[in-house]
C-alpha cells in the first residue's frame, strides 16, 4: 500500500509546471540595419534578426537608426514567431533649461524661444546650441547633443558684467579719441562701461600723425593712457625735396607737358601742308594759283616748324630742369613709441 502511494505520488504531474506557457520569439524585419531595442533594453541586434525567449504577452519593439526611430507594439504568443516592422521617423527629444535669472532672454540655436511651465523645450535629435542673454551679464552658453527621444537638462548661470573705464589724456588738447575703431569725442576724457580685455585707443588731429596704443581693461577699474600726437612735416620735406625744388619739378613738368602739345601742334600743321601740297598739284583749273599755296601750303608749313621750335625748346628745358634734379637727404620723421608707466601708458618721440 505505501509501495504504491509512492509511486503514484512520484509519477503525479505537477499543475502548474503543465500549464506554463512557453516563450515566443519576435522576427525583427526591418529597417535593415536598424538597432532593436525590446522594453527599452538592448538585444545587440540589428533588423533583420529575430530576438528569441520573450515571455508571452504584449511587448514593445524599439527600433533606432541615428537620429530616426520608431516604436512596434508586438503581442507575442506562447512557442509563436511574432513579426515587427515599421518606417523610421525623425525623432524629437526634449531640454530642460534652468536659468538662475529669470529674466534672461533664452535662445535655441540663435531663435529666441519661451520656456513653457508645462514642460521643457521641444528640439530635434542631434547638436543644438543654447544660450541665455541679459543686459549687464555675460551670456551663458551650453552646447547640447540629443538623441532619439531624450531629454537634457540644461543649467545656464548669468554671471552680473563689470565694465572697466579708460582714462585718455590727449596733446593736442583739441585732439579726437577715438576707442576701437569708434570715435569718442575731443579732448581729454574718460571712456566708460567698456568690457574687460585689449581695446585699441587712438588719437587724431589734421596736421599731426595718428598716436595709437593697446590697454588692457579690468573689471571695475580705471586705466590710464597718455597720447601725445607729433606735428607733421610739409608735403615737401616728407618727399625729401625743398620748397624750391618742388617749384622746379613743377616747372619741369609744365615744360615737359608743354613740349608734348606743341609736338602734337606741329604735326597737325605739317599734315595740313602736305594736304594742301597735293591739292595743289592736282587742281590745274585754279584762278590764284600763288595764294592757294601761300594760303594752304606755306602757312601750315610755317605754323608746323614754330611749333617744332617751340617744342623743341620746352623739352631742352625741361630736360635740363629735370637732369638737374636732386632730393634732398629725407628729414627724420617722428617715431612714435609707447611707454608703460605706473601712472599709465606714454608717447614719446624721436625727432
Amino acid at each position: 500500500m505505501l509501495t504504491l502511494l509512492f509511486l503514484s505520488r512520484a509519477f503525479a504531474v505537477d499543475p502548474y509546471t503543465a500549464s506554463a506557457p512557453l516563450p515566443g520569439d519576435i522576427f525583427v524585419a526591418g529597417p535593415k540595419g536598424a538597432k532593436i531595442l525590446v522594453d527599452g533594453k538592448e538585444t545587440g541586434l540589428v533588423a533583420p534578426a529575430t530576438v528569441v525567449g520573450q515571455a508571452p504577452g504584449p511587448h514593445k519593439v524599439q527600433l533606432r537608426d541615428g537620429c530616426r526611430g520608431a516604436d512596434v507594439l508586438v503581442e507575442v504568443r506562447s512557442n509563436a514567431i511574432e513579426r515587427a516592422e515599421a518606417e523610421l521617423v525623425p525623432a524629437i527629444g526634449h531640454i530642460s533649461v534652468t536659468v538662475n535669472v529669470f529674466s534672461a532672454e533664452l535662445r535655441l540655436d540663435g531663435k529666441p524661444v519661451t520656456l513653457s511651465p508645462n514642460g521643457p523645450l521641444e528640439a530635434a535629435c542631434g547638436k543644438h546650441v543654447v544660450e541665455a542673454l541679459l543686459p549687464g551679464y555675460r551670456n551663458a552658453t551650453n552646447d547640447v547633443e540629443i538623441t532619439y527621444d531624450e531629454t537634457v537638462a540644461v543649467v545656464l548661470s548669468l554671471v552680473r558684467e563689470e565694465f572697466g573705464n579708460i582714462a585718455v589724456g590727449v596733446t593736442p588738447v583739441d585732439a579726437s579719441v577715438w576707442v576701437d575703431g569708434k570715435s569718442r569725442g575731443v579732448g581729454p576724457m574718460t571712456v566708460s562701461a567698456l568690457p574687460p580685455g585689449t581695446h585699441l585707443v587712438e588719437a587724431k588731429r589734421r596736421g599731426y600723425k595718428d598716436a595709437t596704443a593697446p590697454i588692457s581693461v579690468v573689471d571695475g577699474q580705471t586705466a590710464r593712457i597718455d597720447l601725445a600726437l607729433l606735428a607733421e612735416a610739409p608735403f615737401w620735406e616728407r618727399s625729401g625735396l625743398s620748397r624750391v625744388r618742388w617749384g622746379q619739378v613743377g616747372a619741369a613738368s609744365a615744360l615737359t607737358a608743354g613740349a608734348g602739345v606743341a609736338g602734337v601742334l606741329a604735326y597737325t600743321s605739317f599734315t595740313e601742308a602736305q594736304a594742301g601740297y597735293a591739292e595743289y598739284e592736282q587742281l590745274t583749273y585754279l584762278d590764284d594759283p600763288e595764294h592757294f599755296y601761300e594760303e594752304r601750303v606755306e602757312a601750315p608749313t610755317t605754323m608746323g616748324t614754330v611749333w617744332t621750335v617751340l617744342g623743341g625748346v620746352s623739352l631742352l628745358g625741361g630736360g635740363a630742369l629735370w637732369v638737374t634734379l636732386k632730393p634732398l637727404p629725407p628729414s627724420t620723421g617722428a617715431t612714435i613709441v609707447p611707454m608703460v608707466s605706473p601712472s599709465g601708458v606714454g608717447v614719446s618721440g624721436t625727432f
